[in-house]
């Protein structure tokens, strides 16, 4: 590497005009040195740096870290034990994923508990997987240490209790898709299953609402059937404002319901009665 040249001592005005001028341009000429210097050095960095990626990129892709198992593993957190190949180079806590051949996002990643070199196995401390279920096709090698965790399922967004998955879009909207509940005489609102439900009644029902958590919200659109005037009874434990609200009676009326979970998990409900164009 080149090295750098000290510069001299700097000119000072105390030191008169003379010794000033010398001292100045003696500065100037070690100036266009240094940057001359300067420049080789970085192309001299520039290309050390991209030996050493091409180093650890080989180094990453080596057959002595990297290999391959028809052990049937399900995945799983927890240690997971492979048969590898025999002779290769895993070495304990080194990280690396195990991803299963053939099968899209299915994969599982931590740190290498142990690998007997003679007989290839190879046992993995899993701390964060992806997909589910059993397979005997695996390829497995050096990660690093931290992989995306999975994208939240639209049941992750209601339940609202992971702090590892990612909220995408597409779950978002999952999560509020409207949720057909078939008609019976007790209508179950299961909210760690939606938050927009539609229902139509062929009979006379009783409403009531289940796995809610404090302050969660949802909607409910009440639907006659083809001869209307069914009737709804709501659970002790739904609440409205005023008085209990009655359906629209006629053949295929619409009504929309509001709700929101109250913190003793009762449900305080507002009601918007025959839903009509604006």
């Amino acid at each position: 590497m080149t090295t750098l040249t000290a510069p001299p001592d700097p000119p000072l005005r105390s030191e008169g005009r003379a010794a000033f001028s010398s001292k100045m341009e003696a500065f100037l000429l070690w100036l266009v040195l240094f940057v001359s210097q300067l420049l080789t050095l970085v192309d001299q960095l520039n290309a050390a740096l991209a030996a050493a990626i091409d180093a650890a990129a080989s180094a990453m892709n080596a057959p002595a870290v990297n290999g391959h198992s028809t052990t049937n593993v399900t995945v799983g957190t927890g240690t997971k034990t492979f048969f590898v190949e025999t002779g290769k180079s895993f070495r304990a806590n080194m990280y690396v994923l195990a991803a299963a051949t053939g099968a899209t996002g299915v994969w599982m990643h931590g740190q290498v508990a142990s690998y007997n070199a003679a007989t290839g196995e190879l046992a993995i401390a899993v701390g964060k997987t992806l997909g589910s279920g059993s397979f005997t096709d695996w390829n497995i090698g050096p990660s690093a240490p931290v992989v995306l965790s999975p994208a939240a399922s639209a049941a992750d967004v209601r339940a609202g209790t992971s702090v590892e998955a990612m909220l995408t879009p597409k779950s978002l909207i999952d999560a509020v898709a409207w949720v057909t509940v078939p008609y019976a005489s007790t209508i179950a609102l299961d909210l760690t299953a939606g938050v927009n439900f539609k229902t139509t009644l062929t009979g006379p029902a009783v409403l009531n609402v289940t796995g809610g958590r404090p302050g969660q919200s949802f909607t409910l659109e009440v639907r006659q059937d083809g001869t209307g005037n069914r009737a709804l009874a709501y659970a002790a434990a739904l609440r409205f404002f005023g008085i209990v609200p009655q359906l629209s009676t006629a053949a295929n009326a619409v009504d929309k319901f509001t709700g929101i979970v109250n913190d003793d998990l009762t449900v305080t409900m507002g009601f918007g009665k025959g839903e009509v164009a604006g």
